[in-house]
């Protein structure tokens, strides 16, 4: 088992115009763990993900994931190597159920080559293995009680669920997540972030996600990673962050 981290991030700086977003960034992510992202609004959060997942390109620096320098590669290629991002509004199928808006995100189904696809022999084992996965993802995440329904009648925070399940079943090992409990109630606030602890434990997927509700979210990380004005000013557990002058300076406003 590699003992390398999972995410590295060295050195990235970005600037949009005379706004610098990032500055000189460096952070290692070790693997199956929960690492929350704190800061001020306009502390770099955002972009950082950004940059990460392949949404922009740093000016300087590299990102290294699973140790090949992805920084500059576009997001789909990021995507099929095992890093994962989600949106602070989810975007699923609304017209096709729970278990379908899941079964989508597998990837490398031989059934769906023009060749192979008139051959149903030779790709139904591997279809019914994508839903025995798939329905144990739903297990994971509590809504196999709702894999029937349409993806439109989910909830806010069920629907967000759904995405963390979808990004599950296409392979990944990296999960950025943006906000995931935002305006969601704390019941289900609850249930999310106890699902991200389970992935951990029963897939071994590591997570980084901006947050603001610390209140909730502090109770299930491993690790705080503090920014403001687009560089890290503190990392370690949560009370050593969250206590650290320059962090109550910067995130709670002096």
């Amino acid at each position: 088992m590699s003992t390398s981290p999972i995410l590295s991030v060295n050195g990235v700086s970005k600037s949009f115009g005379r706004l610098v977003a990032l500055d000189d960034v460096s952070f290692t992510l070790e693997r199956k763990t929960v690492t929350i992202l704190i800061g001020p609004n306009g502390s770099g959060k955002t972009t950082l993900v950004n940059v990460v997942s392949g949404l922009y390109k740093p000016d300087k620096g590299n990102v290294q994931f699973e140790s090949d320098r992805i920084d500059g590669r576009p997001p789909h290629e990021i995507y099929r190597k095992g890093l994962a991002r989600t949106f602070q509004i989810p975007s699923l199928f609304p017209k096709l159920t729970v278990l379908e808006n899941v079964l989508v995100a597998a990837v490398g189904n031989p059934g769906e080559g023009l060749v192979r696809a008139p051959f149903k022999r030779t790709w139904v084992k591997a279809e019914r293995e994508e839903k025995r996965k798939a329905l144990e993802i739903l297990e994971a995440v509590k809504l196999i009680s709702h894999k029937d329904q349409m993806a439109s009648n989910l909830s806010g925070g069920q629907s967000k669920l759904l995405e963390m399940a979808r990004a599950l079943m296409s392979g990944a090992k990296l999960l950025l997540l943006d906000e995931p409990v935002s305006g969601v109630n704390p019941t289900l606030a609850h249930e999310i972030l106890a699902s991200m602890i389970k992935m951990r434990d029963e897939f071994s997927v590591t997570f980084l996600f901006i947050e603001h509700r610390l209140d909730i979210a502090l109770n299930y990380v491993d690790r705080v990673i503090a920014m403001a004005n687009g560089q890290v000013i503190r990392s370690g557990d949560s009370q050593s962050v969250i206590t650290d002058p320059r962090v109550v300076e910067a995130y709670l406003g002096g």
